[in-house]
């Protein structure tokens, strides 16, 4: 399937399966790589789906995803270490 798509989506698509990959056995536990890698790979799946339609990103549109993606794996993070400190 992904044959039929641009060959530029096929690196997205390497790289994103990558670094899933390490964030599922290493990244994720490591403290604020966590979040910077979840951040990332949010912001991957635009860039993939720009890649996909051969559509072109607007440094804007990049910048708003890192900033929005940040922002909600941050409070993501404070929300399980509340809850974390609550259980003690």
């Amino acid at each position: 399937l992904t044959t039929m798509l641009p060959l530029h989506f096929a690196g997205v698509l390497a790289f994103y399966a990558c670094a899933t990959t390490a964030y599922t056995f290493v990244l994720k536990r490591k403290l604020l790589v966590d979040v910077f890698t979840l951040a990332g790979l949010y912001t991957t799946r635009i860039v993939a789906g720009a890649a996909a339609t051969g559509t072109e990103l607007s440094f804007w549109l990049v910048s708003f995803a890192i900033f929005f993606f940040l922002s909600l794996a941050l409070v993501k993070r404070y929300v399980e270490l509340h809850e974390f400190e609550d259980k003690d």
